[in-house]
């Protein structure tokens, strides 16, 4: 792998990390790409607390209904992951609430 092409997927890897991105997936014709972070993918602690806002609209959960720590979107038949949700974040809206594109969902804690 190209070097540069590595120091920038670390860039957006970390990026996506530090506001809480759960998912990304990519596709451009046949081609696909995703990335999955798990929880412990950020290399460094936020100072400033990050709120996260919903990417679309539909309806909010604050965990996946499967059980896991996952906030997500419903919309029609799918469930849109948000962020995960752990220990000190504050969830912003109800349980099951309609929720639109850029409505804040959770504000996650700063860590110093």
């Amino acid at each position: 792998m190209d070097r540069n092409l590595a120091t920038e997927l670390r860039s957006l890897i970390d990026h996506l990390a530090a506001r809480g991105v759960a998912m990304l997936s990519v596709r451009q014709g046949d081609e696909r790409l995703r990335i999955i972070l798990d929880a412990g993918t950020a290399p460094h602690a936020q100072a400033e607390p990050v709120t996260i806002a919903a990417p679309g609209p539909g309806v909010f959960h604050a965990r996946h209904p499967g059980g896991a720590e996952l906030a997500c979107i419903e919309a029609g038949d799918f469930l849109f992951p948000v962020a995960r949700v752990g220990e000190g974040d504050e969830i912003l809206e109800q349980q099951g609430a309609v929720v639109g594109f850029g409505t804040p969902l959770i504000r996650r804690k700063g860590k110093a």
